[in-house]
């Protein structure tokens, strides 16, 4: 009778979308099954302070049971309309026979629209031996990102008064970013102070940069 049940009320369920959902190992190779779902969009909210701009916007994904050969798990992938999802959460049972998985698309929740390239000078040296900086190298072109201003304070550098301008850019990507290196972005070039990987999996990479005004 339970099992009746069971297969009466998934004809109930909306699958209407077909995804394909990827278990993340990193100690052994990822494993991919492709499944009936429902999709529902829930709620966005704010990450962090960011006058909005950091915000996240949640997916909830119900998924066949039967179609999956392994259990999903936070930071798993759901690809959904080749857009890629990181999961969350994840809960289900065999008796409900199918899952239900909580997963935001980083790239669109953060609403990366621009893009940035990374660049480092060659260290080298002068005939006097003294340190010299030679043609720079591009590190990473075409970075999906988002450049948001954090303010700016009068400084004194060189016997001159400056404003240094502090901006935050949250990355689709790590990159191997070093303090002095040039992230630029829409044609201005900012120096890069410090480079912060993500705590949580629903966080991305960000950069902390300053414009000398």
């Amino acid at each position: 009778m339970p099992r009746t049940w069971q297969q009466n009320t998934q004809k109930y369920l909306p699958w209407l979308e077909t995804v394909t959902v990827t278990s993340v190992r990193p100690n052994s190779t990822d494993q991919e099954g492709e499944c009936e779902a429902g999709v529902y969009k829930l709620t966005g909210v704010e990450g962090a302070p960011s006058y909005g701009v950091y915000t996240k916007h949640t997916v909830r994904f119900t998924l066949s049971y039967a179609d999956l050969p392994f259990d999903p798990k936070p930071r798993d992938r759901i690809t959904w309309k080749g857009d890629a999802y990181t999961v969350l959460s994840a809960t289900g049972s065999d008796w409900q026979q199918f899952w239900v998985a909580d997963a935001v698309n980083l790239v669109l929740a953060e609403d990366l629209r621009q893009t940035g390239t990374l660049t480092r000078w060659a260290a080298t040296q002068d005939a006097a031996y003294r340190q010299a900086q030679a043609a720079s190298a591009t590190l990473a072109a075409d970075v999906p990102c988002r450049l948001q201003p954090l303010g700016w304070s009068a400084d004194d550098t060189l016997d001159r008064r400056t404003g240094p301008k502090r901006f935050a850019a949250f990355l689709a990507s790590a990159l191997d970013a070093r303090a002095k290196d040039v992230f630029a972005v829409s044609g201005t070039a900012y120096t890069v102070l410090e480079y912060a990987d993500p705590e949580r999996i629903d966080e991305l990479p960000r950069l902390t940069l300053e414009e000398i005004l």
